[in-house]
């Protein structure tokens, strides 16, 4: 199953990579001075762990399911999906997804396949708390408030749908969304700590796009707010990797063909999805995007445009253009 989502998702994975591999330096000394623009893109990727990791939750959790391993503990709020739009049109705003019935063998696959040592969703509040200094609350509705903006709303309304239609399609998530920590996010978590306690202690400028102003970062100063990156095991996150591609091995016997095929064509849909939030984070990193105020002004703005524009050609006010008209 994870060859044929490779197969199917190395075009688009490959222009998403080049994206990312662009962008994140502009995130960085020398281009900025404090981690203003990283914890804004990271504000904006909560969301998108915290849905599916809740969807997922809470499928195991529904009913028991028979299995050689106990049920997880829950680690995230079942009631924390409520908090999201589930659909994409205004009118249907306080609508729920109409959601089929779990089969009992996808609840079994998708218990034996939850590894709760995986789970992002809190490394991702508890960094974005250690960089702003924001208590759990303000982190909590701050994540709210981009959640439902541009494509990233579109994408976690379209993720609900989805889930409810077919949860097996929650294996696309898993994949594509975990093994990018373990590939790609090696290489990001280098980068991020090349400019050690000097960068990550310094206070963040007002947080785009709500322009919601941060206090003195809160982390130990014996490591650096990464979590996201790490996993707490032995091989930091290598053994978690094999017995996750294991178990997903396992399981990939109970699922007929129809179910493979669909949970390929949600992974094709992630990484399309992915690709239309890059463009709305040019847009808020550049003071473009969807934004209920403005942050202070600090040349932060002007700079990413300028910097982005010297690696693109100078065609990153053209494609915001695109992007909001489409």
């Amino acid at each position: 199953l994870g060859d044929r989502i490779n197969t199917a998702t190395r075009s688009v994975h490959a222009r998403l990579n080049k994206n990312l591999i662009l962008r994140l330096p502009l995130a960085l000394p020398p281009h900025v001075h404090n981690p203003s623009l990283y914890v804004s893109g990271l504000v904006h990727i909560a969301p998108i762990y915290l849905v599916f990791e809740s969807l997922w939750q809470n499928i195991v959790l529904a009913e028991g399911v028979a299995t050689n391993t106990p049920p997880p503990a829950p680690f995230l709020d079942p009631a924390s999906l409520a908090l999201f739009p589930s659909d994409a049109s205004e009118s249907d705003k306080n609508s729920k997804p109409s959601a089929s019935p779990c089969p009992f063998h996808i609840r079994s696959v998708l218990t034996h396949v939850l590894l709760p040592s995986l789970n992002r969703s809190r490394a991702l509040h508890h960094d974005i708390h250690a960089i702003t200094g924001w208590t759990p609350s303000e982190v909590s509705a701050q994540v709210r408030l981009v959640a439902q903006t541009g494509r990233l709303g579109a994408f976690l309304a379209h993720t609900k749908r989805s889930v409810a239609k077919n949860p097996h399609v929650l294996l696309a998530y898993a994949w594509v969304l975990y093994m990018a920590l373990f590939s790609g996010g090696r290489m990001i978590r280098a980068s991020l700590e090349e400019p050690g306690h000097s960068f990550w202690d310094r206070k963040a400028d007002p947080v785009a796009p709500s322009g919601r102003a941060c206090e003195k970062p809160v982390f130990d100063r014996e490591g650096l707010p990464l979590s996201f990156f790490r996993f707490a095991t032995p091989e930091d996150g290598e053994d978690l990797k094999a017995e996750f591609k294991k178990r997903l091995g396992e399981a990939e016997a109970q699922l007929s063909p129809d179910e493979i095929n669909e949970i390929v064509q949600e992974a094709v849909c992630i990484f399309d999805n992915m690709m239309l939030l890059v463009t709305q984070l040019d847009g808020v990193c550049a003071g473009d995007g969807d934004a209920n105020s403005k942050a202070s002004s600090t040349g932060v703005d002007e700079g990413w445009v300028a910097a982005l524009g010297g690696f693109l050609g100078g065609r990153v006010r053209d494609s915001l253009a695109v992007a909001r008209e489409r």
